[in-house]
């Protein structure tokens, strides 16, 4: 909703702008200007304190109600998850549900687990969240701090359960703090080897070529999220390590 509001937005400068340059009033097109920075500001800060979160996340627990799911695998974190389309397909026969909600920081997932993940009683949990976490915090201590909460969260509400984390991928459009997020992932590796139900996914091996290089054709238009393409390629990894950790008598 976000992006299609300020798809509108923009599309409607564009007109004003085109209007008033033509007729000659440099003022309308100023004004016009002002009220689109006001609107973004607006429902930017409506989005940051949550009212996005909270809309999908209530839409997601009338699909998925607590009582109907019960003991299932729950895939928890941002937009990689959410934008993935079809995951109960290509991580079958694996019972999932798809949480993920665009835009999520981690202690949006910290500070709902027990009013959103606690209740489904899960098997078990798929995390992968951060990477917004660096649009706002460059320090990989601190973002990992965060991530360190939320785990051990889950391990004590949910004692026994076994979660796998996925190490962020590298983007396009974030490559300058490409070096951070891997510090971030180190770290997140070590403490899940210390954990006996928690396990490590480092993610990459189906992004990156033999250089270390991003498969840049994987990515969609913003250069941060994976197109169908990208997904094909996730699925290469994650399917796996979820069968691994989830089914492994399978």
């Amino acid at each position: 909703m976000i992006r299609r509001a300020v798809g509108v937005l923009v599309g409607v400068v564009v007109v004003f702008g085109v209007i008033a340059a033509l007729a000659g009033f440099f003022w309308i097109y100023a004004a016009v200007i002002g009220v689109l920075a006001l609107a973004l500001v607006v429902m930017g800060t409506w989005y940051m304190k949550g009212g996005h979160f909270e809309k999908v996340r209530t839409r997601k627990l009338a699909a998925w109600p607590f009582e109907d799911n019960q003991g299932k695998i729950l895939m928890i974190g941002s937009s990689s998850f959410e934008y993935w389309k079809a995951p109960e397909q290509d991580l079958a026969p694996l019972d999932v549900i798809n949480l993920g909600i665009g835009g999520t920081a981690i202690s949006h997932w910290t500070n709902y687990l027990d009013s959103t993940v606690v209740p489904y009683a899960p098997k078990g949990v798929m995390v992968y969240a951060g990477l917004n976490d660096f649009n706002t915090q460059a320090d990989p201590e601190a973002v990992f701090a965060r991530m360190k909460e939320l785990l051990d969260g889950l391990e004590q509400r949910l004692p026994g359960v076994p979660v796998l984390c996925l190490g962020l991928c590298p983007t396009i459009a974030r490559a300058s703090n490409w070096s951070d997020i891997q510090q971030f992932n180190a770290m997140v590796a070590e403490l899940c080897e210390a954990k006996p139900d928690f396990h490590f996914l480092d993610s990459t091996a189906e992004i990156l070529d033999a250089g270390g290089q991003l498969h840049k054709e994987i990515y969609r238009f913003d250069g941060i999220h994976f197109n169908d393409r990208g997904y094909v390629c996730w699925v290469k990894s994650v399917k796996p390590a979820a069968h691994a950790v989830f089914s492994p008598e399978g």
